[in-house]
């Protein structure tokens, strides 16, 4: 099986609130916001590379 080369980029900013600057953000409750947009974590990126085996 022949694999094709694959670029991957990862922007680890722990479930950055990028729907903040959506206007929704102004007119609903932060609990809303941090509920269904928001998607923060403690993932380590390097961990999880090195879990699946990912060799840079």
């Amino acid at each position: 099986k022949l694999r094709k080369p694959m670029t991957i980029l990862v922007v680890n900013n722990h479930g950055g609130a990028i729907f903040s600057i959506l206007p929704l953000a102004d007119k609903v409750e932060p609990c809303i916001m941090h509920q269904y947009f928001y998607t923060s974590h403690n993932i380590s990126i390097q961990e999880l590379c090195m879990a699946h085996r990912y060799e840079s």
